[in-house]
């Protein structure tokens, strides 16, 4: 379920062509991004499954970026019945080949406003150390997501 958490993320952004003036330290390179509101939905954390669709489409697209592109989304799961399963099936509409998938907020609760910078700060991690950090509390795994409980034994026990 709902777990509230609190958290601080700093993020120094600058362009990317400045920070390479600069000599700057590059940890990410932020290609696009895309923001939306579910509007009017069955509750607080039931998010809207065509907003969701559209909201990826969108990021896809500003940042000329195919599906094919991405190997890991890391999600707002919001550890509901009906809230996860939406989020997961936005996924499985447009990624048609395996997707490793994570939330920060299992690890360590939904942090409200900073709970987007958490995931980012993740995924860059993830990505400098080369290795996918596993999520808390994923066995068992949401019956009503459809997932293979037997494969996602398999990559937790290996992290």
């Amino acid at each position: 379920g709902f777990v509230y958490a609190e958290a601080v993320v700093v993020l120094c952004l600058k362009k990317l062509s400045k920070a390479k003036k600069d000599g700057d330290y590059i940890h990410a390179v932020i290609k696009g991004t895309a923001i939306n509101s579910g509007g009017k939905t069955h509750g607080y954390t039931v998010p809207n499954a065509t907003a969701q669709t559209k909201l990826i489409q969108t990021a896809l697209e500003r940042s000329r970026l195919k599906p094919e592109d991405i190997e890991y989304v890391e999600t707002h799961g919001t550890a509901t019945k009906l809230g996860d399963p939406i989020e997961i099936k936005a996924l499985s509409d447009l990624f048609k080949h395996p997707l490793a998938i994570g939330s920060v907020k299992s690890n360590m609760g939904h942090s409200e406003a900073c709970a987007g910078f958490a995931g980012l700060v993740k995924i860059i991690l993830q990505y400098q150390n080369a290795i996918l950090y596993p999520s808390a509390h994923a066995l068992p795994a949401n019956p009503y997501c459809g997932f293979d409980t037997n494969t996602l034994n398999v990559v937790i026990q290996k992290q």
